[in-house]
């Protein structure tokens, strides 16, 4: 799944750094212009800003999911569109929660209660504890890269708080249906 995150997101906010990062210092000229002999010139940093940009895309996606899970509308659970969050909740859950999960995930399109109840079970703290350590991760890398990249830029604390704002921890719920995740 965070595969398909890459690809989805990640990779357009990714080319966005990066052509970003080759315009500011001078190597979208080309190869050949730019004397480079990499795709990104012998300027390192461009290749990071990408990484930042991926980063960034990533946790937009992850961010997308936490809206629609929490409080948005459903469109996920409802389409029957994985998400990390379901796919780590398929993977994590002791197998009789897990083909529980599966038989919601097939009534979703047609009942609000299953999406309530398989939403329940996927905001379980034994299910969320890691998803949010893994969104820490990603976030901490972005804010190391503007630390690295950008330390004195007049734009470096609007890329934090940008990072910041797309870095939506869940909240765990501990309720009946959750409890039987753990």
């Amino acid at each position: 799944m965070l595969e398909v995150y890459r690809k989805k997101s990640g990779s357009v906010y990714e080319m966005a750094g990066t052509m970003a990062a080759r315009l500011a210092h001078g190597t979208g000229r080309g190869q050949e212009a730019s004397g480079g002999s990499g795709a990104d010139g012998d300027d390192p940093s461009v290749a990071a800003w990408g990484e930042f940009g991926h980063l960034l895309g990533v946790l937009a996606q992850f961010r997308n999911d936490h809206d629609d899970l929490c409080g948005g509308p459903g469109e996920d659970l409802g389409n029957g569109t994985a998400t990390y969050l379901l796919v780590h909740l398929l993977h994590s859950a002791p197998a009789a929660a897990r083909e529980h999960a599966l038989a919601l995930l097939e009534r979703t399109a047609a009942a609000r209660s299953t999406r309530r109840e398989l939403a329940a079970m996927m905001l379980a703290p034994k299910i969320v504890r890691p998803y949010n350590r893994f969104l820490t991760e990603l976030h901490d890398r972005a804010h190391a890269l503007l630390n690295t990249l950008a330390p004195a830029s007049p734009f470096t604390d609007c890329l934090r708080a940008r990072v910041d704002a797309e870095t939506r921890l869940l909240e765990p719920r501990d309720t009946a249906t959750a409890a039987s995740v753990r």
